[in-house]
Formats: structure tokens, C-alpha cells, sequence
């Protein structure tokens, strides 16, 4: 996924293009902090300003309008081993709904990974440091799947979603403490 890290805010204006994009800290969790800009720089602007005032790195990327067909694709890792995947509907595409200060509300369900989606899962998993678990999410596009993100200290798994994979996490986090 094409992306703009912003740390200064003389970069703002030069990372800001785009008729459709998402403006994010680089760190965060549950979609908090999420913007979603069709077409208003000007409040993308402001929302980039107010996330550096924040002392956060900012993120730009173009939004992918095929999520909001198939959704985005969550890769669990636990281990360094493949888990489960997961599938969430498109949380940007109306305006985001809170539970709480927190975490976006999102519908997800289990998902049988395609195998362009676990190939590209097992290229970013190999570049990653050994974990007890990661979430590699993709997005899809026209040209493939894409990375959207990875998250290495993630709150939410969707152990739910898979019979076995609490206890693979349970049996990784087990090893850990001994």
C-alpha cells in the first residue's frame, strides 16, 4: 500500500493529495484516530496537524475502494506460524461508530485465506522478529492483495473465529513463560 509517514509538520501539504485517502497515526489500535478524507484536504489537513500536535507519526494512504466490497482480511500469526484469517466489513466507508473512547464498532467473520493472501502474509511474516503473535492485514485491489497493515501488539485476534486457535495462542503463550 502506497504510504506517507509524516513526522514534521512542514510535510503535511506535500504528503496531503489525493481525492480519497485515510490520515492515521502510525500507532493505534481499534481505529481510533482514523480519518477517511473524499475529497476535503482541508480537513485532512487539519486532522494530520492535530495528530502531530498529538506527538504522533502520521500515516497517508490512498483508500482502496474494493474493501468496501470484500472487506479487509486479517492474517493471525501465532508463533511465526500461520493461525487463521478473518474477514471485516469496511469501517470507513460510512462514518465510524465508536464502542466506548476506543475501539470501532466492526462486523468480522471467519474467513479461509485465498492463497495470493497467505503468500503475501508469509513474505511479511518472514521480515518480521519473532513474536508471540502478529496480525497481518491486506486489503484487496485489481493487481492482488495488498499489505494495509501489521500489527505486533494487537488487542484484538478474532480467536473466535477459528476452533483451534485459542488454544495455539495459549499453547505459544505457555512456551513464552517457560
Amino acid at each position: 500500500m502506497p504510504t506517507a509517514f509524516i513526522e514534521a509538520v512542514d510535510a503535511v501539504a506535500g504528503a496531503v493529495t489525493g481525492d480519497d485517502i485515510v490520515v492515521k497515526p502510525s500507532i493505534g489500535a481499534g481505529s481510533n484516530g482514523v480519518f477517511r478524507s473524499r475529497g476535503d484536504r482541508r480537513a485532512a489537513l487539519a486532522h494530520a496537524h492535530s495528530l502531530l500536535a498529538g506527538g504522533h507519526t502520521v500515516m497517508v494512504q490512498p483508500y482502496v475502494e474494493g474493501v468496501d466490497v470484500t472487506g479487509e482480511t486479517g492474517l493471525v500469526y501465532l508463533g511465526g506460524d500461520f493461525s487463521h484469517a478473518f474477514r471485516k466489513s469496511a469501517i470507513l466507508a460510512e462514518p465510524v461508530e465508536f464502542e466506548g473512547d476506543l475501539m470501532a464498532v466492526e462486523q468480522s467473520r471467519p474467513h479461509l485465506a485465498t492463497a495470493d493472501e497467505r503468500a503475501l502474509g508469509a513474505r511479511v511474516a518472514a521480515l518480521l522478529p519473532d513474536t508471540a503473535y502478529a496480525r497481518i492485514d491486506v486489503l484487496p485491489t485489481e493487481h492482488g492483495p495488498v499489505l494495509l497493515e501489521v500489527e505486533l501488539t494487537e488487542p484484538a485476534l478474532f480467536l473466535h473465529h477459528d476452533r483451534g486457535a485459542a488454544a495455539r495462542a495459549a499453547a505459544v503463550f505457555r512456551s513464552l513463560a517457560t
